[in-house]
């Protein structure tokens, strides 16, 4: 959709944003511009009808007539959080590529997360670490079930589907996936497609995509150990987190091994919060979970270009849902989710064919969720 403004008014955004946007230290110390020179609108009309010639067709044009071109100068700054496109832990063949010619005015992107930042910020669980991301929420969707949710631009996530490695992810029934379930410490980086998706990777997908790439070994021998404990508001204990990894890369191979663990005891309520029949004051009731996941992988890298994989992954949660703190005692829904699993066994390929051709092909093998 786009939206036009008067020529007049086109043209004083443009001084004005001009004016107050300057950042150089001579734009600082000199003299405003003048706003009250009438432009001349024989003019900018005969400027903005005249017809662009063939030579200057290949340079990027701006469109006089749109007012988002008008207020919106130059390139978008860069992401502090975005992954190093050349970081050997990434394994390649779970990343999606779009490739084509980006309009620098283009509504549509994609961001991603490093693990890195993950680990800096202490994001353990998707719903978290995709907060970091421009234009990407994460929200509860309340009620008995106890579910977090991701929304990009607004769409949620029955726009915006989520992928391992490229590979689907789907729930039987109502496909209400829950991102608080999926953990990040072996988590390479986090992709997001805000605004577009291509129908390569299936259906569902109008606000967007993401797909959560994993890590793969980039040593003859590695290993990881780490762990945390959370803490409530007065300094008590309210969960552990441990993570370990264990891997080794060789000239034509490689195999890795790793393990996740977020176990939350509780959370805690405000200071300020005022006490009801059905929840008092301190720890917020019924707000446990358990989560676990393994992940092993083994790759064939017969030469530089060309990848093999087989994954396979085991992840299993368990939740339960807090009462309503306004409803009556007796209209309250005790749920609890014992079981919220995932198997996968998965077979993804990178193959290049020519120059500018690469064949990709994931292929699941055993899907299984269960909750």
């Amino acid at each position: 959709m786009k939206a036009f403004l008067p020529v007049t008014t086109r043209t004083l955004s443009a001084v004005t944003l001009a004016s107050l946007l300057s950042t150089s230290a001579g734009a600082a110390l000199a003299a405003p511009a003048p706003l009250t020179t009438r432009p001349d609108l024989r003019q900018v009309k005969k400027k903005a009808s005249r017809p662009i010639s063939a030579t200057s067709a290949a340079a990027p044009q701006s469109r006089p007539d749109s007012a988002y071109d008008a207020l919106t100068t130059g390139s978008p700054p860069y992401n502090s959080v975005v992954a190093e496109r050349g970081a050997s832990d990434i394994f390649g063949p779970g990343e999606i590529t779009v490739f084509g010619t980006p309009h620098r005015n283009a509504l549509v992107g994609t961001s991603t997360v490093s693990a890195n930042a993950i680990y800096t910020l202490n994001k353990n669980t998707l719903d978290e670490a995709a907060n970091l991301i421009p234009g990407v929420n994460s929200a509860s969707t309340g009620g008995t079930r106890n579910e977090r949710t991701i929304l990009v631009r607004g769409f949620n996530r029955f726009q915006v589907p989520l992928m391992v490695d490229g590979i689907r992810i789907y729930l039987p029934a109502d496909n209400r996936l829950d991102y608080g379930r999926f953990l990040t410490p072996d988590i390479a980086e986090i992709q997001v497609a805000k605004g577009y998706a291509s129908v390569l990777d299936g259906p569902d997908a109008m606000g967007g995509m993401v797909n959560l790439v994993t890590r793969k070994p980039h040593k003859e021998l590695e290993g990881e150990l780490r762990g945390g404990t959370m803490l409530g508001h007065d300094g008590g204990y309210s969960g552990y987190n441990v993570f370990g990894l264990i891997g080794t890369k060789h000239e034509k191979w490689y195999a890795q091994a790793n393990f996740a663990i977020n176990n939350v005891d509780h959370t805690d309520l405000s200071s300020n919060y005022d006490p009801t029949p059905t929840q008092g004051k301190g720890k917020r009731q019924l707000t446990d979970s358990q989560d676990w996941r393994v992940n092993f992988k083994v790759g064939y890298t017969p030469n530089a270009t060309d990848e093999y994989t087989i994954n396979y992954t085991r992840q299993s949660g368990e939740k339960r849902a807090p009462f309503s703190v306004t409803d009556s005692l007796s209209a309250q829904k005790d749920w609890t989710w014992p079981a919220w699993d995932l198997d996968s066994l998965s077979l993804t390929s990178r193959t290049r064919l020519s120059d500018r051709l690469t064949l990709r092909s994931p292929c699941i093998a055993i899907p299984s969720i269960t909750f």
